[in-house]
Order: structure tokens, then C-alpha cells, then sequence
């Protein structure tokens, strides 16, 4: 009973080990696994054929053919995933017609006892020749090299074909030994790379190939080492371990590619944006030197005698310049942000002076509105406070300046109250308030902000009662310019609300919409009251 249940045990790691593939293939779906894969249940058919035969399940010639033609059936997939040859039209013609057909007739009249010796000499032949053919359209060796490997691979061709009127089973161990260990040459030269998963599966593909010569040499000296004794499997334990190692390496490597993509990525990526924010921060001091002299060479000359047309000239361009050198410092800041420049100060200052002087700053926009500013200080907060007072002011001025902005008649409220139970110390709250009408909330997703939605606006409502005093158009919105809306406006009967276009000074912008009547009168922006 023990050789019965050495087979077993045989054909049940088997069974685990395609079961094994069979979940690597699951997760990975490559398509080198899946011809491991079937090449592993060619051998897995191997070992059940000997579990039936043991038990006498199936005839003795049947268990004789599958003893050989299925290795040749696992060989198969094993090369195919290594070798590129077969994967032209003619490879795969010379592969097929070439080296597997005679392989599996060679074996199969050899079991069925045929006794032509020309017929085997035909198929050694024509397996020597297409073998030939397929290494010389997929050579990667020099001309020498390449003669040197298939002169020791056809020697032993050679001798298989003046030995197949005798003994024609030494053929069929050359044409298993030349499928293996060829395999293990080319698992060798696919992976090109000395690791433990392709040393080890390389060598015992070979070792595979030399069991089956091996053992004819043994059987012909009786050296007494029977044919089902395990250590002639040991070679198939190997290459799956082997084939196992390789995907584990395969990962990793391609572990590392990405960490090291990743990180050459992240590299590159701070490298632009360090030059960008350096190009930022040059170009903003660049561009702030001469902007603070222009405000200060204009304050010079509206210190002396002008003409009312030359003081309101001077005095847009020292808003604008105040607007751009605003707009330069915001960009400065920006660069310090991505730089990882920016810097909280931690000084002590004086909230009440900080806050007064900006009130009084922002005071005389809110008086040019009508608006009241109020400032509700809480009696909680401290007067000494540690904080940055140039970030703070920026804050706050931001917050006034669009409520202010935005409101035009009532009060803007800015509210300084102190949270409780602060583990931090004391920590102040800031909020804003003011009367505007501001933007519904179902509406803020659809801000009016080019010329079709200004339109569908306007006819959703007219016909109701003073829907429109005056109509304020900007002469560059997206999609539709506001001379394009202007002249739609005009068009409908119900409209009848002036229309005030705002151009950018010294814009160019046509203006045969106002001769038309679309447009009561022009704005040049800012607009000042």
C-alpha cells in the first residue's frame, strides 16, 4: 500500500500548489501566471494518471502515454511564458507544427509499440530543425556564441536520431531533457537579473531536463534508485518554489520603481515650486520698488498747483497704483504660503490703537456710502494681546472693504469677543456683520456673473412692480460682453430701465451700441462718488 500512498500524497501538494496559482492568478491576472497556471495542471493530470494506474482506474497504456505527454503539455506554457519566439506568425507555426506536434506523435507511437525506425528518425529531424529555426529568428547572442549553443544542443539530436532504430526512448528523454532545460536557459535570459527566484527556478528547470537522462544512465548501469522515488520530483518542487520567489521579486521591484517614480515626482514638482515662489517673491520686490515711487512722486505733484481735470487724473493713478501695490503684496504673501515661508509673528501690541486706526482707515469709505461703522469691542477682551498686528490688519481690512463693498445703505458691524475656555490662553473672535442684501441662499450657486444669466435675470423680473431702476453692465463678461447684452436688453418691449456700461479707462471698446440707444451713459472703472 505504500507506493499507492506515496502517490496520493504526491498528487494532494500538487492539488494545494495549483491551487496556489490559481489565487495568485486571480489577483494578478497576468498573462505569464496563466501559463503557469495550466502548465502546473499538465502535471497535476501527471500525478492523477499515476494515482488511477496505481489503482488500476486506467488501462496500462493510457497511464504510459500520460506519463510523458503531459510533461510535454506542461513544458509547453513554461516556455512560452519566457520565450518571445513563438509569438510571430512563423514562431508560432514552427512552435506548434514544429516542436509540439512531433513531440506528443513521437511519444504516442513509442506507446503504442510502432516499430518504424525512419519514422522516428523523420520526426527527430524535423523537432531539430524547427528548433534550429526558431533560435535563429530570436537570437540575442553573437554569431559564435549563438553556433556554440545549438552545436551542444544538436550532438545529443545527433545521437537520438542514430539510436532511434534501437532504442527509441533515448529520443524521447533528449526531446524532455531539450523542453526543460531550454526553458530554464530562457527563464534565465528573459529575467536577466541574479536573484534567488530566477537562479533557483532557472537551475531546476535544468535539473528538471537532466532527471530524464539521469535516470535512463542510472536504469542502464541498474544503479537501482526506482522511477517513482521521489527525489525525481524534487526538481518540480524546486521551479515552483522558484516561480513563487520570482512574482514575490517581480513586486517588489515594481514596489520600488513606483516609490522611486514617486519620489523623483515629488522632487521635480518641489523643484518648480520653489522657482516658482522665488520668481514670485523677486518679482513682486522688483515690482514694488518702482510702484512705491510712482505713489510717491504722485503725492509730490498733488501737493502742488493743479487743475481740477489733472488732480482727478492724478488721483486715479495713485488708486491704482494703492490697488496694484495691494494686488502685489497678496501675490508675495502667496509665494511665502507655498514656499512654507509664511511666518506668524508673536509680539505683543496694543488690539485697542490696532483696531481704532483701522476703523478710522475704513470710516471714510463707509462715510463716502452713508454707512454707519461700528466697532462692538466686548469688555472681556484684553487690551495687551500677543498676536501679528500686519496679519491681522490684513484680515480685518479684507472683511470691511467687501462688506463695505457690498452694502449700500445701514450699518457694517465688527464684532471683538473673547472665547471661553480657550486651553491656548485667551483667544479673540472676529466677525463682520452688515445690513447688505447680500445673496440668497438657494441662489449662490447661480451668481450672476456673465451676460446669459444677467439676461434670464432681467426677464424673470420684469413686469413686476420697480423691478429695475438702472442697469450697470460690465463690458467684459464671459460668454457675452455686455455690449452684446446691452443690445439684447434693449430689444425687450418691457424694458425700460437706463442702462450704464462700465469700460476700463482708456478702453477702446466699440460704441455703436450707445449711438443705437442701448447704452444711457459710460463709466470708466474704478467708479468713484
Amino acid at each position: 500500500m505504500f507506493p499507492q500512498f506515496q502517490r496520493v500524497t504526491t498528487l494532494s501538494v500538487m492539488i494545494v500548489l495549483v491551487a496556489l496559482f490559481t489565487w495568485i492568478y486571480a489577483r494578478e491576472h497576468q498573462q505569464r501566471i496563466r501559463l503557469w497556471l495550466i502548465g502546473w495542471m499538465a502535471i497535476m493530470v501527471h500525478f492523477a494518471g499515476n494515482v488511477l494506474w496505481s489503482f488500476h482506474r486506467i488501462p496500462d497504456g493510457v497511464a504510459v502515454w500520460l506519463a510523458s505527454a503531459t510533461l510535454i503539455f506542461a513544458a509547453c506554457p513554461f516556455f512560452l511564458s519566457v520565450c518571445r519566439a513563438p509569438a510571430t506568425p512563423r514562431g508560432r507555426a514552427l512552435f506548434w507544427g514544429g516542436l509540439f506536434s512531433p513531440s506528443i506523435l513521437y511519444w504516442t507511437c513509442l506507446a503504442m509499440g510502432w516499430r518504424q525506425p525512419w519514422l522516428y528518425r523523420a520526426m527527430l529531424l524535423l523537432l531539430m530543425g524547427a528548433g534550429v529555426c526558431l533560435a535563429l529568428s530570436h537570437r540575442k547572442h553573437s554569431t559564435a556564441a549563438m553556433a556554440g549553443w545549438l552545436l551542444v544542443a544538436i550532438l545529443p539530436g545527433v545521437w537520438s536520431v542514430y539510436q532511434a532504430s534501437g532504442k527509441p526512448i533515448y529520443s524521447m528523454d533528449f526531446i524532455l531533457f531539450a523542453s526543460f532545460a531550454v526553458t530554464g536557459c530562457c527563464y534565465w535570459q528573459h529575467y536577466a537579473r541574479c536573484s534567488p527566484g530566477v537562479c533557483l527556478t532557472s537551475a531546476s528547470l535544468v535539473a528538471w531536463g537532466l532527471v530524464f537522462p539521469v535516470a535512463a544512465v542510472c536504469g542502464y548501469f541498474h544503479a537501482g534508485i526506482p522511477g517513482d522515488h521521489v527525489v525525481w520530483d524534487l526538481p518540480k518542487y524546486f521551479v515552483a518554489f522558484g516561480m513563487i520567489v520570482t512574482l514575490f521579486e517581480n513586486q517588489t521591484e515594481l514596489l520600488q520603481i513606483e516609490a522611486r517614480d514617486r519620489r523623483l515626482a515629488e522632487e521635480t514638482a518641489r523643484s518648480a515650486n520653489e522657482a516658482k515662489s522665488i520668481f514670485l517673491a523677486s518679482m513682486s520686490h522688483e515690482i514694488r520698488t518702482p510702484m512705491n515711487g510712482v505713489i510717491g512722486m504722485t503725492d509730490l505733484v498733488l501737493d502742488t498747483q493743479l487743475t481740477q481735470e489733472q488732480r482727478e487724473d492724478l488721483n486715479l493713478v495713485k488708486t491704482s497704483a494703492e490697488s496694484l501695490l495691494l494686488v502685489i503684496n497678496d501675490i508675495l504673501d502667496f509665494a511665502k504660503i507655498e514656499a512654507g515661508k509664511m511666518q506668524l509673528e508673536q509680539i505683543g501690541f496694543d488690539l485697542f490703537e490696532t483696531v481704532g486706526e483701522l476703523m478710522r482707515i475704513m470710516s471714510f469709505r463707509a462715510h463716502q456710502k452713508g454707512l454707519e461703522l461700528i466697532c462692538d469691542m466686548r469688555g472681556d477682551v484684553p487690551q495687551e494681546v500677543v498676536g501679528d498686528p500686519v496679519r491681522l490688519r490684513q484680515v480685518l481690512v479684507n472683511l470691511l472693504g467687501n462688506a463695505i463693498k457690498f452694502t449700500d445703505r445701514g450699518e457694517v458691524e465688527m464684532t471683538v469677543e473673547r472665547l471661553p475656555h480657550s486651553p491656548a490662553g485667551p483667544v479673540l473672535h472676529f466677525s463682520v456683520r452688515d445690513t447688505g442684501i447680500g445673496i440668497p441662499e438657494e441662489k449662490q450657486s447661480v451668481a450672476v456673473n456673465g451676460g446669459p444669466q444677467a439676461l434670464a435675470l432681467v426677464r424673470e423680473r420684469l413686469g413686476q412692480p420697480n423691478s429695475f431702476r438702472l442697469i450697470l453692465l460690465d463690458c467684459q463678461m464671459p460668454e457675452m460682453d455686455g455690449f452684446e447684452t446691452a443690445e439684447r436688453l434693449h430689444g425687450m418691449p418691457d424694458m425700460a430701465a437706463p442702462v450704464v456700461m462700465l469700460r476700463s479707462a482708456g478702453s477702446t471698446a466699440d460704441t455703436a451700441p450707445h449711438r443705437k440707444g442701448a447704452i444711457a451713459a459710460s463709466l470708466n472703472k474704478p467708479v468713484r462718488q
